[in-house]
């Protein structure tokens, strides 16, 4: 994240990526591979609340190509992480 911006609202983004491939074969099977490329962009609200914006892109062999354009909030329940304490 480009923390040392000026602008909080730049501050608050933030750039993501992933590749990741999937070989499956089985005895007696044709080989199959898979390959995903994933290219995002991220928007903190603050430390538990983020807007996930990518893009997939997925290759299948002997299979046509996929692209998929992903939206995801995700947030942290404000209690999580915190034990009960038990009263005596």
């Amino acid at each position: 994240r480009p923390s040392l911006l000026q602008k909080k609202v730049l501050q608050n983004i933030e750039l993501a990526g992933r590749f990741s491939v999937l070989n499956m074969s089985e005895k007696g099977m044709e080989d199959e591979k898979s390959t995903q490329l994933a290219i995002g962009l991220n928007y903190w609200f603050n430390w538990r609340t983020v807007a996930k914006f990518s893009y997939l892109m997925t290759r299948e062999d002997n299979k046509t190509d996929e692209s998929t354009f992903l939206v995801q909030l995700a947030m942290v329940h404000p209690w999580a992480g915190l034990k009960n304490k038990k009263k005596k």
